[in-house]
């Protein structure tokens, strides 16, 4: 006759998960591990623990994380984990979900293709970018072109072609008359 089964359900949000116990005979010495079974995304899942109380906290997270349509999340490891939290913490400075970044950094690696890692990219564009041009109203780029085409010896048509054309969008865009 087979002895009695260990088996606690456990249930959270409407979703359960199912512990079960078992022995193992490792080097001469009989082990007790509690295998926590649930389903996760049509496939039945498994985990082993040594201590009941873990295997019931593991449950529990497991049914949670699955109720809440986490189910993704079940699927770290512990190097993934690490990195995950790793990446969040440097987040936070640059107002960037993590999501986000992770599909602007991919992006940006694939243009790059393997000539230039991210960091020398975004150097060099800042490098190339970084001149600071002076601001200028329209009333004074205006006068500039103005002026120009009367220093560069521009025929009397000519700048009055200028004149017409730029006080007209000057008055267009500001109102200037």
């Amino acid at each position: 006759m087979k002895a009695a089964q260990f088996l606690v359900t456990i249930e959270e949000k409407g979703v359960s998960a199912i512990i079960r116990k078992t022995q193992k005979s490792k080097g001469g010495k009989i082990h007790t591990y509690y295998i926590v079974e649930y389903f996760h995304l049509g496939k039945r899942k498994q985990m082993w623990r040594s201590g009941l109380d873990e295997a019931e906290a593991d449950a529990r997270e497991a049914c949670i994380k699955v109720a809440n349509g986490e189910q993704k999340a079940l699927e770290f490891r512990n190097g993934d984990q690490l990195a995950c939290l790793r990446a969040l913490e440097s987040l936070p400075p640059v107002r960037v979900s993590i999501d986000t970044a992770c599909r602007g950094c991919a992006d940006a690696v694939q243009i790059l293709a393997g000539r230039a890692s991210v960091i020398e990219a975004c150097r060099e564009w800042v490098n190339s970018n970084s001149v600071i041009l002076p601001k200028i109203t329209v009333e004074n780029a205006v006068a500039m072109v103005q002026q120009r085409a009367v220093s560069d010896s521009n025929s009397a048509a000519r700048q009055d072609e200028l004149n017409v054309l730029l006080n007209r969008f000057a008055v267009i865009l500001i109102g200037i008359k």
